[in-house]
């Protein structure tokens, strides 16, 4: 959890995503913390476009590669989920 010194970031498949990932991976870097990239894919996201699988493919990469811990979930509402997974 967060407050275990945790740090979070959600990524989408935005060409934006891999700015977001490196801000994540600088802020527990600088505080000394762990962190995770979560996809949640709702129905409206689980067919992505070509540029949006590679959008988000390479925002994996890029977690990955920067020692990120990378977790996928599908559901419906991705505001329960966000939830239920802050609680695990």
């Amino acid at each position: 959890m967060a407050g275990r010194g945790e740090n979070y970031g959600l990524y989408s498949p935005s060409p934006f995503s891999k700015q977001l990932i490196r801000r994540a991976y600088n802020m527990a870097s600088y505080i000394g913390s762990e962190w995770l990239v979560v996809y949640v894919a709702t129905p409206k996201f689980r067919s992505l476009s070509p540029k949006e699988q590679t959008n988000l493919s390479d925002a994996i990469n890029l977690a990955e590669k920067l020692g990120g811990k990378y977790s996928h979930y599908r559901v419906s509402d991705i505001a329960d989920e966000i939830i239920n997974f802050r609680k695990r």
